[in-house]
């Protein structure tokens, strides 16, 4: 089969096959960093509505301080 091919031929089934393995790495890549970041951002979101926010310590520091 790879005999009858052109080379024209072989190059745009070689092509295919690079775009098809970037992208295929790209997305395998990607996905679970996307998931992983809005996991942690909705357990954040939940650690602030639990402990009312992360303000109140910045302000009583500063009054602390001054």
């Amino acid at each position: 089969m790879a005999v009858d091919m052109r080379n024209g031929d072989v190059m745009k089934w070689f092509r295919y096959l690079v775009t098809g393995v970037c992208t295929g790495v790209i997305v395998v890549l990607l996905v679970p960093v996307a998931v992983c970041g809005i996991c942690a951002y909705g357990v954040w979101r939940l650690l602030n509505m639990v402990t009312g926010g992360n303000k109140e310590p910045r302000r009583t520091m500063i009054k602390q301080n001054l």
